[in-house]
C-alpha cells in the first residue's frame, strides 16, 4: 500500500451544523498538514416532475439561478469556516450527493475525504443510510468521519493521540504504516492496539509479530497494546478511556449484489466512537 499523504482533502457540504462542524475540522487538519481544501457542494437541481413546455424556458431560467445561488453561498460559507491561510476551492456539483462525492473525490485525486456523521443507536445501528455511510461503501478513498459530540476544532490539541487498531494479516499493517504517516503530517503519536478474542487467545501471544511491526516505523513514533474482549467494544471503550484524539482502523469493502457492505467491527466502531474515526479501504 502506497504511503499516504495529505496534499488534497475534499470536504462535502449541505450547509447543515454538523457538516459545518466536520468542514472546520476539516480546515484544521488542512492547516496542519499544509494541504488544499476542496469544498463540495452537490444538488441535483432536477426540475418540477410536471411542467408544459410554455414552462421550460422559465424552469431553465429559475434552475441556473439556483445554480448561482449555490455557488455564491458556498463561497461565502467557506470563507467563513476555513482558517485563514488555508488554501481553498469551492465546487458546485450537479448530481446526486453520493454520486457527485465519489466522482469528485477520483477525478480531483483526494487524498482524503472529510464528512460528518450522526452515530446512530437502537435499531439502526448497524443500518447503513445516511450520505457519509453510502460514501463510505462505494468510495476507495480514505474517509475521516466526525461526529456531533466530536471536540471542537478550537479544543484540538497540538499533539493528538491516534488509536489504530489492527488484527495480524498484512492489510492491517498497511494501514498502521498508513497511520503513521497520517500522525507524522499532523504532529500525533501512535498507539497501536490488538485485540484478543476468545478464540484468538488460542494461537498465542501476538506481541512478537506486532513488535516488529514496530521495528519498520521511526523510533517513538508509537507503542503497542494487547487487550482481551470484543473487537469494537474494547476500541471504543479504550478510545473512550484514553481520551485518542482520532481511530484509524482498515476496512474492506465485500460486493453484496449491486453495492458493497463494510464489515461490522468497522461499521459499528464508525457510528459509536467517542472521537472522530478516519478508515482506510484496504
Amino acid at each position: 500500500m502506497p504511503k499516504l499523504r495529505i496534499s488534497r482533502i475534499l470536504a462535502p457540504t449541505d450547509f447543515s451544523e454538523l457538516a459545518t462542524h466536520a468542514l472546520r475540522y476539516a480546515g484544521e487538519l488542512a492547516r496542519r498538514a499544509n494541504a488544499e481544501l476542496v469544498v463540495m457542494y452537490a444538488d441535483a437541481f432536477l426540475p418540477p416532475p410536471h411542467f408544459t413546455a410554455a414552462q421550460i424556458d422559465s424552469i431553465a431560467s429559475s434552475l441556473a439561478m439556483q445554480k448561482a445561488n449555490a455557488r455564491n453561498e458556498l463561497a461565502k460559507y467557506a470563507s467563513a469556516n476555513i482558517p485563514a491561510g488555508v488554501r481553498y476551492q469551492t465546487e458546485v456539483v450537479e448530481d446526486h450527493p453520493v454520486t457527485a462525492i465519489v466522482r469528485t473525490a477520483k477525478e480531483l485525486e483526494a487524498d482524503l475525504i472529510v464528512m460528518g456523521t450522526h452515530g446512530r443507536t437502537g435499531l439502526n445501528r448497524l443500518t447503513l443510510g445516511s450520505v457519509t455511510e453510502k460514501v463510505l461503501h462505494e468510495t476507495s478513498h480514505p474517509l475521516l468521519t466526525i461526529r456531533p459530540a466530536d471536540r471542537a476544532v478550537e479544543n484540538t490539541p497540538a499533539s493528538p493521540s491516534i488509536l489504530c487498531p489492527v488484527d495480524l494479516t498484512p492489510a492491517s499493517r498497511d494501514v498502521f504504516h498508513q497511520a503513521v504517516d497520517f500522525a507524522a503530517v499532523i504532529g500525533a503519536t501512535v498507539s497501536l492496539l490488538h485485540v484478543r478474542d476468545a478464540a484468538s487467545k488460542a494461537s498465542g501471544n501476538p506481541k512478537e509479530v506486532l513488535e516488529s511491526w514496530l521495528a519498520d516505523v521511526p523510533s517513538g513514533s508509537a507503542s503497542l497494546l494487547v487487550l482481551d474482549g470484543e473487537a469494537a467494544e474494547t476500541v471504543i471503550n479504550h478510545a473512550r478511556e484514553s481520551r485518542a484524539d482520532l481511530i484509524v482502523l482498515g476496512s474492506r469493502h465485500r460486493p453484496f449484489a449491486d453495492t458493497s457492505v463494510i464489515g461490522v467491527t468497522t461499521s459499528r466502531i464508525t457510528r459509536h466512537a467517542p472521537c472522530p474515526v478516519l478508515t482506510i479501504i484496504v
